[in-house]
């Protein structure tokens, strides 16, 4: 655990250098997924954690880590000798983050988030208003701190034919949906982060975060125009020629923030979807709505169902496979 401590101990380094004596950071990604690619697990580095929730704070003299009962027993054994103290979150009289961070009279109250895509606007708001100031711990304040920082991964696309409705007929219902809403206008849009969400609605499936077949994309839909923002080494003339025919346009996947920054219109999104730094880029024109597609999402069509119950006895049959084994 001497490698954890040094780790720690250059994060404390680093904070001083921006003038700060707190640092917190989440185990997540901009798209604020669960699991997520091995270039965003800085918590995971500084801490020696491998589960996949948690959040760390780390101050001159303490360093603490909250996540759920499912990884309490991992996040016992894997900080022992690293003094890093467990919070059992969920557990009686464990304090929240913000709230721990607030109830510190001791720190000069500045807080770093680790490149705030990864911080949910919600999860932001409550920082902020436990300290008195927050600066951005930037990209490559992390890379200068991790000098061996697995690359992103960005894989191939395939289609999904497995599913009833087309993507056409996908994005044609949500477009309709946005005409039926009084108050969304012609210049309006409504952003959608959530990577399952984008995957359904173009029947696109991806592997650039391990054992989830889902692909780094951002989407942007108005009544009559849909933008997908996805890594373009990803694509082939078959994915290009499928995107068109259900009408997306294809544009980078960095691109989103020049995008949101063209538009004149509101920004519709769940807010709880949203990592803050996409909502300070469009926090002015922001609107929060519930739109529909994690709930069509979940509705199987009479075909799904069918091919659900064929999956499952497969899977059946190769669990007894392997007993009898």
């Amino acid at each position: 655990m001497s490698v954890i401590k040094e780790r720690l101990q250059n994060l404390r380094q680093a904070i001083h250098r921006l003038g700060a004596n707190a640092f917190y950071c989440t185990l997540s990604d901009a798209h604020l997924s669960e699991y997520i690619q091995e270039a965003d697990k800085f918590l995971t580095y500084l801490s020696g954690f491998t589960g996949s929730n948690a959040q760390l704070i780390v101050t001159d003299n303490q360093a603490l880590l909250w996540t759920d009962s499912r990884y309490w027993e991992q996040a016992c054994q894997e900080l022992e000798g690293s003094d890093i103290i467990l919070m059992k979150e969920g557990a009686e009289a464990v304090a929240a983050p913000h709230e721990w961070l607030k109830s510190q009279s001791g720190l000069a109250c500045v807080v770093l988030c680790t490149a705030l895509e990864s911080v949910s606007q919600i999860t932001f708001k409550k920082l902020k208003e436990s300290v008195s100031a927050v600066v951005d711990f930037r990209p490559s304040d992390i890379d200068n701190l991790w000098p061996d920082r697995p690359h992103r991964t960005i894989n191939g696309l395939y289609i999904h034919h497995a599913s009833s409705v087309s993507a056409h007929d996908k994005l044609k219902r949500l477009q309709s949906y946005l005409q039926s809403l009084d108050d969304f206008a012609d210049t309006d849009s409504l952003l959608l982060t959530r990577l399952d969400d984008i995957a359904w609605l173009a029947n696109l499936r991806g592997s650039d975060i391990e054992f989830n077949p889902v692909f780094l994309s951002w989407a942007l839909v108005t009544k009559q125009e849909a933008c997908l923002f996805i890594h373009l080494q990803a694509l082939t003339e078959e994915i290009a020629l499928h995107l068109q025919n259900a009408g997306w346009r294809v544009l980078p996947y960095e691109s989103l923030e020049t995008k949101l920054t063209e538009k004149n219109g509101l920004i519709w999104a769940r807010e709880e979807d949203l990592n803050a730094k996409i909502f300070t880029l469009i926090q002015n024109r922001f609107k929060p709505c519930k739109h529909p597609v994690a709930l069509w999402k979940a509705v199987k069509t009479p075909e799904e169902i069918a091919g659900l119950k064929e999956v499952m006895k497969a899977d059946g049959q190769a669990l007894e496979d392997f007993i009898e084994e």
